[in-house]
C-alpha cells in the first residue's frame, strides 16, 4: 500500500514539475519576443537617425532582457534536476528514498549547475548572441 502511494505522488510531482519547467518554456518565449520587440525599434530609429549611440543601447537592452531569462533559466534548471532526480528513482524501481519536495526543488541553489544549465541551451545563447552580433555590426556600420 505504501509503495503504490508513493507512486501515485511521485507521479504527481512529476506533473507539477513538467507543468513548471513549461511555464518557465513560455515566459522564456515571452521575453525573447519583448526582446525583438524594443530592440528592433530601437535598431530601426537608430538606422533612420544614423545614431550609432542608440545602436549600443539597443544592445544594452538585449543584455537586459537576457539577465531576465537567464534568471527564469535557473530557476527551470532547478526543476529539470527534480525532474531527473525522479525519473532515475522510477526506471531504477526503487522508489524507498522518494520524498514528496517539490517546494524543496523550487529552493535547492547550486549557482553553478544553474548557470550552466542556462548557458548550455541553445534557444538562449543564440538567439541573444545574433542579436548582439547584428547590434555590433549595425553600430560599426553606422559609424563609417
Amino acid at each position: 500500500m505504501k509503495s503504490d502511494y508513493k507512486f501515485e505522488l511521485c507521479l504527481k510531482e512529476i506533473d507539477i514539475i513538467q507543468n513548471n519547467i513549461l511555464r518557465f518554456d513560455q515566459n522564456g518565449l515571452t521575453i525573447k519576443s519583448w526582446c525583438l520587440t524594443t530592440w528592433s525599434l530601437i535598431t530601426v530609429y537608430a538606422l533612420q537617425n544614423a545614431n550609432s549611440v542608440l545602436i549600443w543601447l539597443g544592445a544594452f537592452t538585449i543584455f537586459a532582457f537576457s539577465f531576465t531569462e537567464f534568471v527564469y533559466r535557473r530557476f527551470q534548471s532547478r526543476f529539470v534536476r527534480r525532474s531527473a532526480e525522479i525519473e532515475n528513482m522510477l526506471e531504477a524501481g526503487d522508489l524507498k528514498n522518494y520524498k514528496y519536495s517539490v517546494f524543496k526543488s523550487a529552493i535547492k541553489n547550486k549557482p553553478s549547475e544553474e548557470i550552466r544549465f542556462a548557458l548550455r541551451q541553445p534557444q538562449f545563447l543564440v538567439f541573444y548572441l545574433s542579436l548582439i552580433g547584428l547590434s555590433i555590426i549595425l553600430g560599426i556600420l553606422i559609424n563609417q
